[in-house]
C-alpha cells in the first residue's frame, strides 16, 4: 500500500488495511465485468455510485459518513464470491459516523443477482440504549435494507422488503470483526474460495503473511470449527 492509499485515522489500522486490500481485488475483478452488466447493477444503486478505480475506493474508504460528504461515498466492487455463483457480484460500503460519543461503524452489503434484482443488508453496532430511552436494538445485529446510505438513497430493491426485522443477532462487537462477518457472509467459511483462504492470499500477496493469524484469529470465534473431513 502506498501513500496515495490514503490514511487508517477512521477504521484504524487493521480494519482499514483489510479493507483496502479486499477493495483493490475487488476493483480489479470489476474492471472486466461487462459494460453491460456493470450497467445494470449501477442502474439497481439508484443514486449511489460504484467505486470503478482504487483511487476511489481509497477515496471512500477514507470519508466519514457525512450529508455533504456523500458523493464521495461510493459501494466497493467485492471480490466474486464462488466459481459457480448464484447472484451476479456484490459490493461493501463502510458507514463511519463521528459524534461528540465516539464513532459508530456499520457496514451496507448490495447484492446485485441480475438485471433489476437486488437484495441489500446493513450490519450494524448496538444502537445506544437506556432505561429512560430504551432501544430494541441494542445488540450487534444484521437485517435487510431497501434504502443505503443509512437510508438517505432508495434503490431497485422492493419497498415491501422488512427493514427493520428481522433484526439477526450479530457476535461480532468490534468493526473489524464486524467486516469479517460480512465477508464471511458473501465467500464462505473453508476452502479455496472461503473467506479464511481469502484473507490469507490478500496479506500474503501484499507481504503480510505475519498478521494471517491474527484475522483468522478473529474469525474462528464466530464460526462453528469445520468437521475435520472438511474445509
Amino acid at each position: 500500500m502506498g501513500k496515495r492509499d490514503g490514511s487508517p485515522s477512521l477504521y484504524g489500522p487493521e480494519l482499514f488495511q483489510l479493507m483496502l486490500l479486499y477493495a483493490y481485488s475487488g476493483i480489479e475483478e470489476w474492471e472486466k465485468i461487462r459494460p453491460p452488466m456493470r450497467a445494470m447493477a449501477r442502474g439497481c444503486l439508484g443514486q449511489v455510485d460504484i467505486a470503478e478505480t482504487r483511487e476511489e475506493a481509497a477515496e471512500t474508504l477514507n470519508t466519514a459518513f457525512r450529508i455533504d460528504r456523500m458523493p464521495l461515498l461510493k459501494f466497493i466492487p467485492m471480490p466474486q464470491h464462488a466459481a459457480r455463483p448464484k447472484f451476479g457480484r456484490s459490493f461493501f460500503l463502510p458507514i463511519c459516523q463521528v459524534s461528540d460519543l465516539g464513532k459508530r461503524i456499520g457496514f451496507e452489503l448490495f447484492i446485485w443477482i441480475e438485471d433489476d434484482k437486488c437484495l441489500a443488508f446493513r450490519y450494524e453496532p448496538a444502537h445506544e440504549s437506556s432505561a429512560d430511552e430504551p432501544s430494541a436494538h441494542d445488540y450487534g445485529h444484521v437485517q435487510l435494507c431497501h434504502s443505503l446510505l443509512a437510508g438517505e438513497f432508495g434503490t431497485k430493491i422492493p419497498k415491501w422488503i422488512p427493514d427493520s426485522y428481522p433484526a439477526m443477532p450479530l457476535a461480532a462487537p468490534e468493526p473489524l470483526s464486524r467486516f469479517l462477518a460480512l465477508m464471511t457472509a458473501v465467500h464462505g467459511n473453508s476452502g479455496p474460495l472461503g473467506v479464511k483462504q481469502i484473507v490469507r492470499t490478500l496479506l500474503t500477496q501484499a507481504g503480510l503473511a505475519g498478521q494471517v493469524q491474527h484475522y483468522i484469529g478473529m474469525l474462528d470465534p464466530m464460526l462453528i470449527p469445520p468437521d475435520s473431513n472438511h474445509g
